[in-house]
């Protein structure tokens, strides 16, 4: 049996939510995730990094030659950002005997790369590989994601396949896998423990559904293949019985429901904001067409209104005017270099 040593990586961490950048201007912060428009096309990381002047060489040196400059981007002021607060923590691959044999993913027709290859098309990076996980790791994230979910466990995969059919995919499949030998580029298809690096980044990502999972970078290559069950023609063996496709389709349909009244609520919020709308251009139509009639100057009404925006009887003020947030011009948006 091959043996595949362990590989160190050090890389960036950041914060676990999104925040106003004001909130954090004295704090040691190395640089900020900003949202990167140009980006949203489902292909690439929607997200650039901004750093801050004094940590230009730290992060340079941390990482060198692994960021580089978005063209055309303009250094405009930022309200919000996920912080980037460490440079050097390091995480281990899975290697050694921790490393599993057999490994098995399940897979439908609606992912790119017949499931075996990621979304994002490519590895992760130093730079951004906390990000790149915390993402993957939320089911409802649609970012495009470098990584790729395996399990030792059979029954988990079946779980997942359910799932898969009760949210109506097509061509459902569990394929079996070698996870070493022919195919794998041990530098480009790098193996991680999802817990462990939950643990080291981020502890409040450490949840129970990532027992027996493993997660892969890029690709499983296509040799490494042993066995497909595809879920028409293998259920009977899969789920004897049909319990876990049924217990899928029931969590599925309640979900389906919650998110039909989520919909309907927004709807009904919707049409009532149009309605007030209608309602405030009526009252203006009707006030514009008082004022033709002619200018009417009232002293004593003029008197109150001068009054109301004076100090009150108790030396209270008027309420203040909302002022507006300050942006923080933090410099220009970086990229990963795809070219490393």
């Amino acid at each position: 049996m091959e043996f595949v040593p362990t590989q160190d990586l050090v890389v960036a961490r950041y914060a676990t939510e999104v925040t106003r950048i004001e909130d954090f201007a004295d704090q040691d912060v190395r640089g900020w995730l900003t949202i990167n428009r140009s980006a949203r096309d489902g292909r690439r990381t929607p997200w650039a990094l901004r750093i801050l002047p004094d940590y230009i060489d730290e992060i340079n040196s941390n990482f060198p030659r692994a960021l580089i400059a978005i063209e055309n981007s303009r250094n405009v002021g930022c309200l919000n950002g996920i912080a980037m607060l460490e440079t050097r923590d390091k995480i281990t691959t899975v290697g050694g005997i921790d490393r599993p044999r057999k490994l098995y993913r399940a897979i439908h027709s609606g992912q790119p790369g017949d499931g075996i290859t990621s979304r994002l098309g490519c590895g992760s990076d130093a730079v951004f590989f906390h990000h790149h996980l915390r993402r993957h790791l939320r089911w409802q994230s649609r970012e495009p994601s470098p990584f790729l979910s395996a399990t030792d466990d059979l029954k988990k995969a079946v779980r997942i396949a359910a799932i898969y059919v009760a949210k109506g995919f097509s061509d459902v499949r569990i394929i079996k896998f070698s996870a070493q030998g022919p195919g794998w580029e041990h530098n480009v298809n790098r193996m991680w423990n999802p817990r462990e690096l939950a643990r080291t980044l981020s502890p409040s990502d450490d949840k129970d559904y990532l027992d027996n999972e493993v997660l892969i970078e890029h690709s499983i290559p296509k040799d490494s293949i042993v066995e497909t069950y595809r879920w028409h023609e293998h259920k009977a063996q899969l789920d004897p019985g049909g319990g876990i496709e049924a217990d899928a389709r029931a969590v599925q349909s309640t979900r389906d429901k919650i998110k039909m009244d989520r919909q309907e609520k927004a709807r009904k919020l919707r049409e009532d904001d149009s309605n007030k709308v209608a309602e405030g251009t009526g009252t203006r139509v009707k006030a514009e067409a008082q004022d033709e009639l002619g200018p009417r100057h009232d002293a004593e009404e003029s008197d109150k209104k001068r009054k109301a925006n004076d100090d009150n009887d108790e030396g209270e003020k008027p309420s203040p005017v909302a002022t507006r947030r300050k942006r923080y011009k933090i410099g220009q948006k970086m990229t990963a270099n795809s070219g490393l």
